[in-house]
């Protein structure tokens, strides 16, 4: 079973109300287990860790799985790794 989620996290001042007003800073949160996969099986992966970190940053920024696909090919990653990646993060 897949259990991804996602809510938005709404920051005042903690003096009032203002979040109702829209005066907030609103973060969406996002979590799909598909990443927590990806980032176990990288944790695995015989690859120097600038690169892990760089897949990281790259999974923290960008929510769509297409555009990281993308974005791991344009990093040189191992032919074999993107792949197995991308059955992953497709859930195929």
């Amino acid at each position: 079973m897949i259990h991804d989620g996602a809510f938005t996290l709404y920051e005042d001042d903690n003096e009032g109300c203002g979040y109702m007003d829209g005066v907030c800073v609103k973060t969406v949160m996002t979590y799909r287990e598909e990443w927590e996969s990806a980032f176990e099986f990288l944790n695995q992966a015989e690859i120097e860790f600038d690169v892990k970190d760089e897949f990281y940053d790259l999974v923290m920024r960008e929510k769509r799985v297409p555009v990281v696909l993308a974005q791991l090919e344009a990093m040189g990653i191992e032919r074999g790794l993107c792949q197995a990646l991308a059955e992953i993060l497709t859930g195929i």
